[in-house]
């Protein structure tokens, strides 16, 4: 069940995991970035396009980001490498109506909605989530002095759509920190 945009069937059913947060939307996680050899492709993710469009209609801006550090374990050839992936969070807070019982109304509550991107070899891929990850993940996060529009998350995004992905130029770690460091904001340091 995705909160504004519905893709078609055929291309639902990959996601993001969220390390505790409870998803509350699904989105594709489409490839573009990832494995296009000598191709120049324009690297950009068509469905956060549309999720973006969709929320800029909706007057929605985010107020913070956040930067985490996921590690993750793998076995090669009898040894366990340990590498990470880096992880964006944009957060909004918005009004939304939560029924107390179900023969009165709703009453109006804020919530927080957590827009998530997650850039890597298979491409940019988003996910909408209830909460943000866990603490013990969390690099760094900023406060923005004004609320970023979508539409300007877009044009940011837009800045790096030919990028393509390179373990030692452009990985999690240069997109994330590349994108929450193009908003002015009051920064946090938590490693």
């Amino acid at each position: 069940h995705s909160r504004f945009y519905t893709p078609p069937s055929s291309v639902m059913g990959s996601s993001i995991g969220s390390q505790g947060a409870k998803n509350s939307s699904i989105f594709p996680k489409a490839g573009c970035c990832g494995a296009r050899g000598t191709s120049h492709n324009l690297c950009q993710n068509e469905f956060l396009n549309m999720y973006l469009d969709q929320l800029e209609d909706k007057d929605r801006e985010f107020d913070s980001a956040y930067l985490y550090r996921e590690e993750i374990r793998r076995s090669a050839a009898s040894a366990e490498l340990a590498s990470h992936q880096y992880i964006i969070l944009f957060q909004r807070t918005e009004v939304s109506c939560v029924p107390e019982r179900s023969e009165k109304p709703c009453v109006p509550q804020k919530v927080r909605r957590v827009l998530r991107l997650d850039w890597g070899r298979e491409g940019l891929a988003f996910l909408e989530l209830d909460s943000r990850l866990a603490d013990d993940m969390r690099v760094c996060s900023k406060v923005f002095h004004s609320p970023l529009k979508p539409a300007e998350l877009r044009q940011q995004l837009a800045e790096v759509q030919q990028k393509s992905w390179d373990p030692a130029e452009w990985n999690s770690h240069h997109f994330c920190y590349w994108l929450i460091g193009q908003t002015p904001g009051k920064e946090y340091d938590y490693r």
